[in-house]
């Protein structure tokens, strides 16, 4: 596939006279520049002031341990509260403010981690899509495909698979319903008043309007028209 872009290109050391752009490239350099100075003082324990000002006359600075601290140190001079406060304390705040700058460059660092997956998830989405639209990229050969898309491929798939099995469930449980409803209405018959009476009711309702033959106003033993004697639950619920 051919190049498109320019690739990366060393920028001319001169004054960049599009506003926008001088903007944004202060924004980057200066958050590279403080990234940087924090870095050293982490790495080597240095102790650093940096004190920036933008081309909209905004001021940015970075200190470690205390900017104020080494201000005054560089001219010479100290603050009240250093000549008043004790070496031991000032020790315990130093030693505070480099706990909590850690803990904030482990976090920074695992914010930049998972920005820098964002960005590949997003890089191999895009690269699928833009494939998915100019050739079948599932017939290529799996030796020309690198191993992380093939691993973002993989997980993609399984994802998909999942999907598609929930959404099947979801769309053959009224089916399965019904067919229970169905059948359940076969063996019993329908309960709606609006249909008619099933051959079990039929049957009853019958032999009870036949007048019994008996002298005692039972059944009739000699009789074979009583239901039950023909009835037989093994033949789907229907009557001899």
């Amino acid at each position: 596939m051919a190049r498109t872009s320019r690739g990366r290109q060393r920028v001319p050391m001169t004054k960049i006279t599009n506003e926008a752009s001088l903007q944004v490239t202060f924004s980057k350099r200066r958050n590279g520049l403080f990234k940087k100075a924090s870095e050293l003082c982490i790495l080597c324990g240095a102790e650093i002031a940096l004190m920036v000002f933008s081309p909209g006359k905004k001021v940015f600075s970075f200190g470690h341990p205390c900017f104020e601290t080494l201000i005054d140190r560089f001219e010479g001079r100290l603050s009240l509260a250093r000549l008043t406060m004790g070496h031991d304390m000032q020790q315990m705040l130093e030693a505070y403010r480099n706990v909590s700058l850690n803990v904030l460059s482990q976090d920074l660092t695992k914010v930049m981690v998972l920005v820098d997956n964002e960005k590949k998830l997003g890089v191999n989405l895009s690269q699928t899509m833009k494939e998915s639209m100019t050739e079948n990229w599932w017939e290529r050969p799996l030796q020309e495909i690198e191993t992380d898309r093939l691993e973002f491929l993989k997980t993609y798939m399984e994802e998909l698979g999942c999907k598609v099995n929930e959404t099947r469930g979801k769309m053959l449980l009224p089916q399965v319903f019904e067919t229970a409803n169905n059948n359940n209405n076969f063996f019993v018959g329908s309960s709606s008043s609006n249909t008619a009476a099933g051959p079990y009711d039929q049957m009853m309702q019958t032999h009870a309007d036949q007048p019994s033959s008996s002298t005692g106003g039972g059944l009739n033993e000699n009789t074979s028209t009583w239901p039950f004697s023909a009835w037989n639950p093994y033949l789907g619920g229907g009557f001899l």
